[in-house]
């Protein structure tokens, strides 16, 4: 089990760039340290070394690529500072505490499998001893003590947790990613709504007892990727029709495009309807009782990496992660022969549920300190 839960370690900055953070860092951040080592949650230690400042420019990364974040780095500036305290720090209104969803800090690894089981099992997909399950918990960061808005953009600001119950004992990883889109409209998506534009859409989030299926399909523009399978029946469909293939999924599109699916959108999009053949409109992507569907839907490495073609990968609908996580992702189906159950859920409406079933009351627009 160790051997296919391992150390994260992604290794973004070099030997030269960690001196350098560290450095700096320990001159002029000192003051931000233990509210990262709780943010990360990491050991506690009296400065800055390798494995803070590896963890701080992974962070970074999450943003890559958008204004407020800039070049990924190690060292704690305004910006940085800025983002941990709006993801890690403060509950601001709108949104939830979400310190609920996290097992505690320096929980063993049966406790967090426990804890993410349970939080499976509330959205009716308890876990199969030997099958991995995937949770894609949309609308929070790793460990993180607030939610947020979820908008269309490069940013991994989504949290990733995969568990297994094998033989051998019980293994957790939890990683971050986006199961949104990056965009805000795009000419390879469909007019769904007839008003004009390509709407980007999302995976439709899973409730009680929907779920997709995750499978090895080879290489995505020359990085290994997983295909999604979905039933449509779990989505109002009266049958699957044998246009239903893997990467056929149902999707909440932004019609609008202003990058945030609202929920009058995603109403829309789950009631939409055709006359066409077979309750079927291939143009507009819409099939009757499922609403809007996309398809060659995969799970593919995001913003951060490079096609074969020289561009960075971008994102329409597909779930992204950094290369790393998705490989692992896939060693671990390897290793069990299995494919992956994956659920997709709403941070807001986990946080609810494992309120309720605690007996509690969720709260929102209040401070917080941080995901422990």
């Amino acid at each position: 089990m160790e051997q296919l839960f391992g150390e994260r370690n992604y290794g973004i900055l070099s030997q030269s760039q960690v001196r350098r953070a560290i450095a700096r860092n320990n001159a002029n951040a000192m003051a931000d340290l233990p509210g990262i080592l709780s943010a990360f949650r990491l050991s506690t230690r009296p400065a800055y070394d390798e494995e803070v400042v590896q963890r701080i420019a992974e962070f970074q990364q999450n943003f890559y690529r958008r204004e407020s974040a800039g070049t990924p780095d190690g060292i704690v500036g305004p910006n940085t500072r800025r983002l941990i305290e709006s993801y890690y720090r403060r509950v601001d209104p709108g949104e939830v505490d979400a310190t609920v969803l996290w097992p505690p800090a320096g929980a063993s690894i049966d406790q967090q499998y426990d804890h993410y089981a349970r939080l499976a099992t509330l959205f009716g997909n308890a876990p199969t001893k030997g099958q991995p399950l995937v949770i894609g918990i949309r609308g929070v960061m790793e460990f993180a003590g607030a939610t947020h808005e979820v908008k269309d953009i490069n940013a991994y600001d989504d949290t990733y947790v995969m568990i297994l119950h094998a033989d051998d004992g019980k293994g957790v990883w939890t990683f971050a990613g986006a199961t949104h889109a990056y965009q805000a409209t795009s000419g390879f998506s469909p007019n769904a709504d007839g008003r004009g534009g390509g709407d980007v859409g999302s995976l439709r989030p899973t409730h009680d007892g929907q779920s997709y299926t995750l499978e090895h399909r080879g290489n995505y523009h020359g990085r290994q990727s997983l295909g999604i399978r979905s039933d449509p029946t779990q989505w109002g469909a009266s049958k699957t029709p044998g246009w239903w293939n893997l990467g056929t999924v149902p999707v909440d599109r932004d019609t609008n495009h202003d990058r945030i699916i609202s929920d009058a959108e995603a109403t829309a999009s789950r009631q939409r309807r055709t006359t066409g053949r077979g309750g079927r409109d291939a143009t507009r992507q819409i099939y009757n009782g499922v609403g809007d569907y996309s398809t060659v839907t995969w799970w593919h490495p995001g913003f951060t990496e490079t096609k074969d073609t020289g561009d960075r990968f971008a994102s329409i609908g597909c779930l992204t992660a950094r290369e790393e996580d998705v490989d692992n992702v896939i060693a671990i189906m390897r290793q069990t022969g299995q494919n992956a159950r994956m659920i997709i859920i709403e941070a807001e409406e986990a946080v609810r549920r494992l309120t309720a079933a605690s007996g509690g009351g969720a709260r929102s627009g209040t401070s917080t300190g941080g995901g422990q």
